[in-house]
């Protein structure tokens, strides 16, 4: 399956009060990850508004803060018939900070009226540069 890493660097801005990452962040970086990966894949960065989100979660292993260099490993897990499961996996150096995972749905046409959004088959080519082999 389809797998990318994408780096980025804490800045002061990314954390709270107590000095640490505020954890909307991550989802933020995730979400960055997951156009990147598509990217890599050769796919239009456009595609990713076909993936909207309808199901994210995380598990907080460690602290992060100002400095510190993050990697994030991003990897398409499960393809269904309408759906993709995403993992992003956070590491400082060699330790595991956060697991994060998200579901998101195929949409139709790029018609950005919410009443008219509904979810569809995954295409074919997209299925198979998910999957690595595009």
């Amino acid at each position: 399956m389809l797998t990318n890493i994408f780096g980025v660097e804490v800045h002061f801005g990314d954390c709270d009060p107590a000095g640490i990452v505020f954890f909307p962040n991550y989802f933020r970086w995730s979400d960055a990850a997951f156009t990147k990966m598509i990217a890599s894949a050769g796919l239009d960065p456009e595609s990713g508004r076909r993936f909207p989100l309808v199901e994210v979660g995380s598990k907080f292993r460690g602290p992060t803060s100002v400095g510190d260099m993050l990697r994030i490993v991003s990897s398409v897990r499960e393809i269904g018939r309408k759906t993709i499961k995403v993992s992003h996996d956070f590491f400082l150096g060699d330790d595991l900070i956060v697991e994060g995972w998200e579901v998101r749905v195929w949409r139709n046409a790029l018609d950005n009226d919410p009443k008219k959004m509904k979810a569809e088959a995954i295409p074919e080519p997209i299925v198979k540069a998910l999957e690595g082999a595009g």
